[in-house]
């Protein structure tokens, strides 16, 4: 009896990471996932920077395609994790991982800071999105 109360304990803790992530959709294949905000470079004053999990299904796009010519492989799925500043509303890539239809890694890159350049976002891109969900919670 011990040992079932047990499996049945260790099964419903590993459903509840499986369910724990906040996944919001922000346009047609894009999702941020809210829950894996935190504080970014919090040594800068006057700055409010966030780190989090972003996620993008293959739509065929000029992006995709560019990657998908270089591997000379199919791509799935790509998980992002980006850097967002809640002041300059600006925002940059940090990782990427690139995933086949298998599920499988074809792809992590993590740059340094001075590797990437940050970008604007316009009002009504998914990133401004991203920002009222993390940074005007």
């Amino acid at each position: 009896m011990k040992k079932l109360l047990l499996i049945i304990f260790c099964l419903l803790a590993l459903a509840l990471h499986v369910f724990a992530d906040n996944w919001i959709q922000v346009s047609s294949n894009k999702y941020v996932n809210t829950e894996s905000a935190i504080r970014y470079n919090t040594n800068l004053p006057n700055t409010l920077r966030y780190s989090f999990w972003g996620k993008s299904f293959n739509d065929n796009s000029k992006t995709f395609n560019d990657v998908e010519d270089r591997l000379k492989q199919k791509t799935n799925l790509v998980d992002i994790q980006m850097i967002i500043d809640c002041n300059n509303k600006t925002y940059m890539p940090k990782r990427y991982i690139l995933y086949d239809g298998n599920s499988k890694v074809i792809e992590d890159f993590t740059a340094e800071d001075y590797q990437v350049t940050w970008k604007q976002f316009g009002e009504y891109s998914p990133m401004q999105k991203v920002y009222e969900l993390i940074c005007k919670p």
